[in-house]
C-alpha cells in the first residue's frame, strides 16, 4: 500500500529520514524477517497460542523483562492481547524460538534500539547537534521548524 500524501513516512522519506528504510521489504534484513515469520507463526499454532500472545510471551519469560510494551491500535487488538497476558511458555516452546532466532541474534541492526543523538553525531563536538537531516523548507512547519538543536 501506498503512504498517504502528508504521512509520517512520506515526510520522513522526503527528509532521507532513518525510518524510510526501514520498512523497505526488499532490504535483505527484512526479508530476513518475513521468512522468519512463517516458521513461528507454524510453531504458535502447533503450542496452541496465536503469534501475538507467543511474542508477548516470549519477551515476559526472559528474568530481567518485569513488562511487555504492547502496541494495540484498536480496542479488539487490546482485548486479544491482554486475553493472552497470562500465557507461559514452556522450556521446549522457548527452545524452538531460540532455535530459529539465536539467543543475542539481532535479525535486522536497524532494530538494535534506539541510540540518543549526543551518543553518535559528530556535530556534537562542535556544540550544535542537526534535529534532522536537511528537509525542503516546505514541510518544516510539520516537522517544528527548526533545523538545529540549541547550542549545548
Amino acid at each position: 500500500a501506498t503512504p498517504e500524501p502528508g504521512s509520517r513516512a512520506v515526510r520522513n522519506r522526503e527528509c532521507g529520514g532513518v525510518f524510510a528504510a526501514q520498512f523497505d521489504m526488499e532490504r535483505p534484513a527484512n526479508q530476513r524477517k518475513l521468512d522468519l515469520v512463517e516458521p513461528l507463526a507454524t510453531l504458535a499454532a502447533a503450542t496452541g497460542v496465536s503469534l501475538p500472545h507467543m511474542a508477548i510471551a516470549f519477551v515476559l519469560s526472559h528474568p530481567a523483562v518485569t513488562s511487555a510494551i504492547i502496541g494495540p491500535r484498536t480496542m479488539a487488538q487490546l482485548e486479544d492481547l491482554l486475553a493472552g497476558a497470562e500465557l507461559r511458555l514452556d522450556g521446549a516452546t522457548l527452545d524452538a524460538i531460540d532455535a530459529l532466532v539465536p539467543p543475542g541474534t539481532t535479525v535486522d541492526e536497524n532494530d538494535r534500539g534506539w541510540v540518543p543523538w549526543w551518543g553518535s553525531d559528530p556535530h556534537v563536538a562542535s556544540g550544535y547537534a542537526p534535529v534532522r537531516p536537511p528537509c525542503p523548507p516546505s514541510i518544516w512547519p510539520t516537522l517544528g521548524g527548526a533545523a538545529t538543536r540549541p547550542k549545548l
